[in-house]
């Protein structure tokens, strides 16, 4: 009988525990200890309905046989300690931390092999040994699928809480990032694969101020924030280093390593020649991206009731990463709007695409912020807000839920990318109007009914999405950019 489909268990697992000790050293003095090990795994295991040998495929008539994901595993363990100190010093509160956060992941790659037969007869025949080669293709994962990676994630800080006067208080102080990434494989054919910098000079000050005039209160603060970096660049570059440790062999029947059918490799077969490879890569100047933020905010009192904030704010990202593909020959040719078409020979020999993570991105958001509080009273409150915004960027950023897959428009000129970010919303409102009528009449029924219900009311508004047209072929001949993000 022909039918059904590749089967498989999966399963997903989340877990952790904590500890915390909370310690009163003196009576100016908290420490406080904290301590963590969060973990979550997924697996796609064989089970009683997992077929056995190789998996077959008749194109629009069945699937059936092993399974095309037994085997995948991803494991990860977070281990966290965390410790603050607090020291009370009448007009300074000091508080002084330090934390540091090991992620270890293990993935494991499915090992799939396929046969692909044109035709059901073609299938039986293979079957009944008349036709072991009556196929057309066979594709079969070979090599290590395991890998190991981990990355230490260190971070120091000190400040102070200084309360100069009663209507004034200043907060100032340091924090220092280091995030240590996972380690590159020494005998990679590539040099920026063979070692990953550890960017060392991530020192964050900040500063922050409140001060009351009355019926007015001034706030300000401003600081720099280091973000670290996403394991999966490292992934990515540890297993598409050019000498691959796993990959596909496909075989066709006219080739002298072709199998013959139910067979499968015992490991790399004879014959097969691995072809040109496509790179990964992370740069040699790769660092922290950060963010500069102020932000500048006046409330005042209008009525015992009702109060309005205005509030700037102002964020600048540097360093954000982007992928560029490194390894594009020029063919002469442009676009209509000038950009390059690119093809032919390649600057680096004996690679394919080079996809090369860099830290050089920059993007920055302005925004006004307009607030309107009415507490409750004579039955009823309300709440209003409207935000005018502005983002730009120049970075396709893939860690962006927005990007996708997103390339640079013109690898050889980063400019072209530099305009509204794809989370760039102009405008956006949002209010609330919470109300308790209170009726007095003579007309019992009709008093009972106004003065047991509360109204509320809700409003949000905003820009449009922002979305680029794709295309549906290359268009500047960069293959490592798929159609549908050709823009």
């Amino acid at each position: 009988a022909l039918g059904g489909e590749h089967l498989v268990l999966g399963g997903v697992i989340d877990h952790g525990g904590a500890a915390q000790l909370i310690s009163t050293l003196s009576p100016r003095i908290v420490n406080e200890a904290r301590f963590q090990i969060p973990y979550r795994s997924q697996a796609q295991n064989r089970f009683e309905a997992t077929g056995t040998g190789p998996a077959i495929t008749i194109p629009g008539v069945a699937n059936f046989g092993n399974s095309l994901d037994v085997g995948f595993l991803y494991e990860e363990a977070t281990p966290e300690f965390t410790d603050n100190l607090s020291l009370n010093l009448d007009k300074h509160s000091l508080k002084f931390g330090a934390a540091f956060r090991s992620i270890r992941d293990t993935q494991v790659q499915q090992t799939s092999a396929l046969y692909t037969f044109p035709s059901i007869a073609a299938y039986l025949a293979a079957k009944n040994a008349t036709a072991p080669k009556g196929y057309t293709t066979f594709v079969q994962t070979v090599g290590e699928p395991s890998i190991n990676y981990n990355s230490l994630f260190t971070s120091l800080y000190g400040q102070d809480q200084w309360k100069p006067r009663a209507n004034l208080t200043i907060i100032y102080g340091v924090r220092y990032d280091i995030y240590r990434p996972p380690s590159a494989n020494s005998a990679s054919p590539f040099a920026s694969s063979k070692s990953f910098r550890t960017d060392k000079n991530n020192f964050a000050p900040r500063l922050g101020l409140a001060w009351g005039l009355g019926k007015t209160v001034i706030r300000a603060n401003g600081g720099i924030f280091y973000d670290p970096f996403q394991t999966d660049t490292y992934r990515k570059s540890i297993l598409n280093n050019g000498t691959p440790i796993f990959f596909s062999v496909t075989a066709r029947p006219t080739d002298s390593f072709a199998p013959a059918f139910p067979a499968v490799f015992n490991g790399i077969p004879s014959g097969f020649s691995l072809a040109q490879q496509a790179i990964t890569t992370v740069d040699p100047n790769f660092a922290s991206l950060y963010s500069a933020n102020a932000n500048f905010s006046i409330s005042r009192e209008i009525t015992a009731n009702l109060g309005v904030t205005a509030t700037y704010l102002y964020t600048t990202g540097s360093r954000l990463p982007i992928w560029r593909n490194i390894n594009l020959g020029l063919t002469g040719n442009t676009l209509a709007d000038g950009r390059p078409i690119f093809g032919g020979t390649r600057p680096i020999a004996g690679f394919g695409d080079i996809l090369s993570a860099e830290s050089v991105g920059k993007s920055s958001y302005n925004g006004l912020n307009i607030r309107i509080d009415r507490r409750f009273a004579k039955g009823f409150e309300a709440f209003a807000t409207w935000t005018w915004s502005h983002a730009i960027d120049d970075a396709p950023e893939q860690t962006n839920i927005d990007s996708g897959a997103f390339l640079l428009s013109d690898a050889s000129n980063r400019a072209r990318d530099r305009g509204n970010s794809l989370t760039d919303r102009r405008h956006a409102f949002n209010g609330n109007l919470v109300w308790n009528p209170s009726l007095k009449s003579g007309n019992k029924a009709a008093q009972y009914l106004a003065n047991n219900n509360r109204f509320a009311f809700a409003l949000t508004a905003q820009s449009g999405e922002v979305y680029n047209v794709g295309s549906n072929r290359v268009l500047n001949g960069d293959g490592s950019t798929g159609t549908a993000y050709q823009r």
